[in-house]
């Protein structure tokens, strides 16, 4: 029996995706012995990724179902050049149940899991992915560890983990992690349209909850994150806990435009230091363009290294400031 796929038939007629092989699977629909064409896709993620090929800008089209992908084990993203395409709405804003179906999500709440993706690919592209690797275990690093170079993500949202573990854990539940040891990795990134984090009932006391720039080599070039929203819970005043922490950068840039840095922080009272946590002291430059936060005292714990463009900065540096009410 025929099946047709209705979700956001526009993405599948962008100039970039229209050469190379096109792949379609559908978790609830689907069958791995089925051709994996649109009316005929595969059940499986792994299934369908092992059709495509390096270098030929392959597509794999994910079909939203009554439940998301389920990740019992990381899974290696090792080709080149290819595009991951989630056939549903912009997934910026992350769901609040980790069961719920309609989005194009992968999850993992039952597994120690390092990362749901290991991108060690060059030019990597998903679109309209949400990502989720919740389980009480610190061994549940991140959604995405991002070893390859010029990844690039739109639409997607990176919820991380609330696990008890991985919220006092300095590299637990994290969304993004650039494992800087790998040379060149992350080199070139960009995040556009996404959403970062959960400001969950549970409240990270340790580590980044967003973004992780690991110790390591020479990488994590020209980064940049357009148009993004980041979330958390924060509610401990220490350095030790922060939005995003950047334990090394070596030259160039990370600039974040457009953007706005959130922590939910119960009553007011007691909210996070720094939207930026910055231990690296080699040169590099992180930058925020026209980006504003809420619930945290500043920035950064550094202007050495990081600026803005927000008027007042030194005593501001984009903080939201409550409104005149008369």
């Amino acid at each position: 029996m025929a099946w047709r796929i209705d979700y956001d038939e526009k993405a599948q007629d962008l100039f970039y995706l229209s050469p190379g092989r096109k792949i379609y699977v559908a978790p609830t629909y689907g069958s791995d012995g089925n051709a994996g064409t649109k009316n005929s896709p595969m059940k499986t993620f792994n299934c369908g990724y092992a059709q495509l090929r390096t270098e030929k800008n392959d597509t794999l089209f994910c079909v939203p179902g009554a439940s998301p992908f389920t990740s019992t084990a990381s899974k290696t993203i090792s080709l080149n050049n290819i595009n991951i395409v989630g056939l549903a709405p912009n997934q910026r804003h992350s769901r609040t149940a980790a069961t719920d179906g309609g989005a194009v999500a992968f999850r993992c709440v039952t597994s120690d899991v390092d990362s749901l993706f290991n991108i060690t690919g060059n030019s990597v592209r998903m679109y309209n992915i949400e990502t989720m690797n919740s389980y009480s275990s610190n061994a549940n690093r991140c959604d995405i560890r991002i070893a390859g170079r010029s990844p690039y993500f739109e639409g997607c949202g990176f919820r991380g983990g609330n696990g008890a573990s991985q919220l006092n854990h300095a590299d637990g539940g994290v969304g993004i992690i650039f494992a800087l040891s790998v040379a060149g990795a992350g080199n070139g990134a960009r995040f556009k349209d996404c959403h970062f984090g959960n400001s969950s009932n549970d409240a990270r006391s340790l580590g980044a909850s967003w973004v992780l720039y690991e110790s390591g080599g020479v990488a994590g070039y020209f980064n940049e994150y357009i148009d993004c929203v980041f979330d958390t819970r924060i509610e401990t005043t220490s350095a030790v806990v922060a939005g995003i922490v950047v334990a090394y950068l070596s030259a160039r840039y990370v600039l974040f435009r457009n953007c706005f840095f959130y922590n939910f922080w119960q009553n007011h009272v007691g909210k996070a230091d720094y939207v930026i946590y910055d231990q690296s002291g080699n040169t590099h430059d992180i930058v925020l363009m026209n980006s504003a936060f809420l619930g945290f005292t500043a920035a950064a714990n550094t202007t050495t290294y990081v600026f803005t463009n927000t008027a007042n900065a030194a005593s501001e540096g984009g903080k939201c400031s409550a409104v005149d009410v008369s």
